[in-house]
């Protein structure tokens, strides 16, 4: 039998697409306005944290790699956003399911 979607649990998902569509976007600005006043390169431990959270939080960051100028920034932004919403909606989707299966 074909249950259908609990409204909660669909706010939840879509909470997560939400944030997660947003966060490439609030990086690039955050980043572009903090990268002039850092000077270091982050080496060690600190490399390893920072390609960790990079991964963890923005795991479509390859589509920008090549981004340079504002039109290819301009086509593949769009993109990394949707990607990136979808990433989060499947791990909101499995962060409800786990929740709700222990309990």
């Amino acid at each position: 039998m074909l249950r259908l979607p609990s409204k909660r649990r669909s706010r939840f998902v879509l909470g997560f697409f939400i944030g997660g569509a947003f966060l490439p976007v609030m990086l690039i600005l955050v980043g572009s306005v903090v990268e002039p006043k850092l000077s270091w390169s982050p080496e060690g431990y600190l490399g390893i944290i920072l390609t960790f959270l990079t991964w963890l939080l923005w795991p479509t960051w390859v589509l920008m790699m090549d981004a340079e100028h504002a039109s290819q920034i301009a086509f593949m932004l769009p993109l990394s956003v949707l990607v990136n919403g979808t990433w989060y909606g499947v791990v909101g989707l499995l962060i409800w399911q786990l929740r709700h299966r222990k309990g």
